[in-house]
């Protein structure tokens, strides 16, 4: 598969947490209880878990250190770099 579309794939798992996040965003707003708040907490920490992750990687393959094992996961800083992905409104 060329890096192209390897980092369209990843940039498609990035637009899908934000998704994921709007629908805990939601959730929350209208739940009844306590397990229903912690799914949705649940669904927030690994919306933002993978987020991270699939953004390393897109930083990975943009510095062509894709040598390295093709994984970024370990890079210490956890700062989110939003990669020509943008959140929806609304």
């Amino acid at each position: 598969m060329s890096t192209d579309k390897i980092n369209q794939n990843l940039r498609n798992v990035i637009q899908i947490c934000y998704e994921m996040l709007e629908i805990a965003d939601r959730g929350d707003a209208y739940r009844q209880d306590s397990g229903c708040g912690a799914v949705y907490g649940r669904l927030r920490d690994a919306a933002y878990k993978i987020r991270l992750q699939a953004e390393h990687e897109l930083l990975s393959h943009e510095k062509g250190d894709s040598g390295r094992g093709g994984s970024a996961s370990n890079n210490k800083d956890k700062t989110s770099i939003n990669p020509k992905v943008k959140r929806k409104k609304g």
